[in-house]
């Protein structure tokens, strides 16, 4: 005679524990690298963005888009036609290089951000910073001049750090104007407020390009790090 084996009610309240904290101990690095699998697919897309400026600037004189009277992103984005706003987008100028309106919107998900139909998003995922009418041979370092930002908010630095979300990690993505992207730590971004504010400001008189005061930079208050004290 042969008799069936069966679990106790203490293995298998064992093998439950164990499972537990197996998964305890494995869902953190799952979740890390899920986090960083869509930071890095944040980056391509800047990159591809750094592409469609190059684009830009070879047809338009060195040129960067226009801060104000162009094309708005909400009526583009939603029917492909391109209205006059006081207030326009860059990211309506450069789709015609990209040819894909989806480059311009964060893939994460988990945001601060108050923007949340897929229009806001296109115009505001990528901020980029204020340049006037500067051009780009005009730019001192453009390895260390910050064009887009993974921050949610246009018109950097006008609203500030608190309009920068730190998504992936707590860290920004930021495409340089020379092309390159990298990921900064929200402290690396407070401070260097220059990245953002050196061309922001153009005086008509002198016709030079001044740089926002640290005062006047940090006075938007703490950068948003969501998930983060």
């Amino acid at each position: 005679m042969h008799r069936n084996k069966f679990f106790t009610l203490v293995e298998l309240l064992v093998v439950i524990a164990i499972i537990g904290i197996l998964a305890s101990i494995l869902m953190p690095s799952l979740l890390k690298a899920r986090s960083k699998s869509i930071q890095a697919v944040c980056k391509s897309q800047l990159k591809q963005v750094g592409i469609a400026w190059q684009h830009y600037f070879g047809d338009n004189n060195e040129r960067f888009v226009p801060e104000q009277n162009g094309w708005s992103a909400s009526d583009y984005y939603n029917n492909g036609t391109h209205v006059l706003t006081q207030w326009l987008s860059y990211q309506v100028y450069l789709d015609l290089y990209t040819q894909e309106t989806q480059v311009y919107i964060c893939p994460e998900k988990t945001r601060n951000s108050n923007h949340q139909s897929d229009a806001d998003l296109f115009q505001h995922d990528y901020s980029m910073p204020g340049f006037s009418n500067i051009t780009y041979p005009e730019i001192e370092d453009p390895t260390e001049t910050a064009l887009g930002v993974d921050a949610g908010w246009m018109g950097i630095p006008y609203w500030a750090q608190r309009r920068l979300e730190a998504r992936h990690l707590a860290a920004c993505n930021i495409l340089w104007v020379d092309g390159h992207v990298t990921s900064k730590s929200a402290s690396a971004i407070g401070e260097n407020p220059d990245w953002f504010t050196r061309y922001s400001r153009y005086n008509k008189w002198t016709r030079t390009y001044q740089e926002t005061t640290l005062g006047e930079w940090s006075s938007g208050g703490p950068i948003s790090i969501p998930g983060v004290n």
